[in-house]
């Protein structure tokens, strides 16, 4: 069984996106602080979409623009876990474990899923 390098997977979606996108052009976090306020909207990018800042970039400044008070957040600590998943390391990983705790779905089944 071959393990997937998590590590460099991220680091790779990190150097795609400083080769894409300016850095004054990043308007979203990519680590939690707790916020000064409270927000009407949170954007939720992902990490994913790191790979197209383009995009990212583009929805932010169409918020800006329509007045939304939002704050955008994005990067590898806003993951939803589907890479994990994607490898099957949901339940081998075990801070994920951990904080996925004793609701999460058995493997290979999503969290949104119903038994029937």
């Amino acid at each position: 069984m071959s393990t997937f390098n998590y590590g460099a997977y991220y680091q790779r979606v990190q150097d795609s996106k400083k080769m894409q996108i300016p850095r004054e052009r990043i308007s979203w976090i990519e680590r939690f602080e707790p916020p000064e306020r409270a927000y009407e909207v949170v954007l939720y990018l992902g990490c994913n979409i790191l790979r197209t800042p383009d995009i990212a970039a583009d929805v932010t400044w169409v918020f800006d623009r329509l007045g939304v008070d939002f704050v955008a957040a994005a990067g590898v600590q806003f993951c939803c876990g589907i890479t994990w998943h994607r490898h099957l390391s949901c339940r081998t990983c075990p801070a994920r474990r951990d904080a996925l705790g004793p609701r999460s779905p058995a493997p290979g089944r999503s969290a949104h899923s119903r038994g029937t």
